[in-house]
């Protein structure tokens, strides 16, 4: 399955969705692992936090 991400206005597969919001919410600590086309536009943190499909893996997000 795969849907259409806010960040990219594209189709994406949800692993890759997963590792973004892994990183956003803070349980993986360095941002530069978030492949460029998702951080285009100058708010993706909020927009990704935003998404309906932004489910944290860990449970609660570090940077709320």
């Amino acid at each position: 399955m795969s849907f259409k991400c806010p960040l990219t206005d594209n189709t994406i597969d949800p692993i890759d969705c997963i590792e973004n919001i892994d990183i956003i919410d803070g349980f993986i600590s360095d941002d530069s692992h978030i492949p460029d086309e998702f951080k285009v536009k100058p708010d993706y943190k909020e927009i990704c936090k935003k998404c309906k499909y932004h489910e944290s893996t860990w449970g609660e997000s570090k940077n709320d």
